[in-house]
């Protein structure tokens, strides 16, 4: 049966592929192929398993004027964990128009209407395909951006969306489709407001629209609606050294225990804050390098025994954001009850060959996390008994050659080292030395 389907989902791709080549012809129209496959081994060390996922793409483009353009990607995927999944990664409208008041700045109208990706400034609370609309005002005193999107339509294997033990059950469930979430932003951005400094200033927000059927109140399994006010500003301290800061508060409310124990659960609020801090020091004399370090910050509550829907004493202080967001090659927990440190140095050790190993480019960085409280995090382990923050650290080595537009390598090198000792951050056999080795490539015509 999984042959057939196989089979059968090749054929589907085979045949889109065949009629794409012959539109551009008709039609004028712009496409492409991507084919992408990640080819490696992660785990524990004594234990170590291999991994492969590969992805062909089809995209297709068309400007049917300067200001009018429609574009669209579907892909095909398939993994050791599932046998395949085709969807469609994004498919939109977008119109841009010029307006040219007499003596007065040009303004630049942009309306995009389809599927897309729905991100924050930070893409740390909000990065998430959704479909809806985005409108964005350009000016030279002030950019305006607005969207507003439902979630519920992206296949569930391709969501990022996860905020309710309700969306972690989605799994289990073996549900088609992800948390339908409504999700919204508006974004102003004050370019140079002061000095060379440019600041953000935006509000997010998720309304939860899972059925009443999906939910079990009685059990803690409630909606979760979030909100978000944040706060941005980056900029250079020197022509070399640049920064970008930011601070959240995030609201809401979510099913919390009355009291530990006592298995009556009530909606509660939501009061948290999250905050970071990035540096950069380009030195493009020294093979254009780069250093920097950053620190992450994320409240989190002690009394919180889950991660989702998990506070006992009142409302939750542990900040949720609605999608996770990238950290680690290996350990990547969600902001919430968590601080992360740290350092990288990327270079390009032949920026200035006169041949294509000027495109090589090398990333290290390392990774230190720590708990504010002795609370759970997002992964699972982490040693609530214990008074620890320290949590482990982790070591990245990314080796990255694009010789071609249209061609690129790369290796992913990683190991994560828990806290030891008799006082850990995590559960003793929670968590053990872990180690990554990747291959990837990626070719597109």
């Amino acid at each position: 049966m999984k042959a057939a389907r196989l089979t059968a989902a090749l054929s589907i791709v085979s045949s889109v592929l065949l009629f794409a080549a012959t539109v551009p012809a008709v039609h004028g129209l712009d496409w492409g192929v991507s084919i992408d496959n990640s080819s490696g081994v992660s785990g524990p060390a004594d234990a170590l398993e291999y991994t492969q996922s590969n992805r062909a793409a089809l995209f297709v483009t068309h400007e049917f004027s300067a200001e009018l353009e429609v574009a669209a990607q579907a892909s095909y995927a398939f993994s050791l964990d599932r046998n395949y999944l085709v969807d469609i990664d994004y498919l939109y409208a977008q119109l841009r128009r010029p307006i040219q008041q007499q003596q007065r700045d040009l303004w630049l109208i942009e309306l995009q209407a389809g599927r897309f990706v729905f991100a924050d400034f930070t893409e740390r609370v909000l990065r998430a395909r959704a479909d809806g609309l985005r409108l964005g005002i350009e000016s030279a005193r002030m950019d305006v951006t607005a969207g507003l999107g439902y979630t519920g339509l992206v296949l569930l294997p391709n969501t990022t969306v996860q905020l309710s033990r309700a969306d972690v059950n989605d799994d289990a469930d073996d549900k088609l489709l992800g948390p339908p979430r409504l999700v919204g932003f508006l974004t102003f951005t004050l370019p140079e407001y002061i000095g060379e400094q440019d600041v953000v200033i935006t509000f997010v927000g998720q309304k939860d629209l899972r059925p009443q059927g999906d939910l079990d109140e009685l059990e803690g399994t409630g909606r979760v609606d979030t909100q978000y006010v944040g706060l941005g500003v980056s900029g250079p301290l020197s022509p070399q050294l640049y920064y970008d800061g930011f601070l959240y508060f995030g609201f809401g409310r979510a099913m919390a225990e009355s009291d530990l124990g006592s298995g009556v659960y009530d909606y509660r609020q939501i009061s948290a804050q999250m905050a970071g801090l990035g540096l950069q020091y380009f030195m493009p004399e020294v093979s254009k390098s780069i250093v920097e370090a950053n620190l992450l910050v994320s409240s989190g509550g002690a009394d919180q025994v889950s991660y989702f829907e998990g506070a006992t004493e009142g409302g939750s202080k542990q900040f949720l954001s609605i999608t996770d967001s990238p950290l680690g090659l290996i350990f990547s927990p969600r902001p919430g009850n968590l601080i992360v440190a740290d350092a990288g140095y990327a270079i390009r050790p032949f920026a200035y060959a006169a041949n294509t190993l000027q495109h090589l480019q090398t990333r290290l960085r390392y990774f230190a996390f720590f708990r504010p409280t002795s609370g759970v995090i997002s992964e699972v382990g982490a040693n609530t008994e214990s008074d620890a923050r320290y949590l482990g650290s982790e070591i990245d080595l990314l080796v990255n050659y694009r010789p071609f537009s249209d061609l690129g390598v790369g290796l992913a090198l990683a190991a994560f080292f828990p806290s030891t000792g008799s006082d850990r951050g995590f559960i003793e056999g929670s968590r053990e030395t872990e180690l990554l080795a990747r291959f990837d490539l990626s070719f597109s015509f």
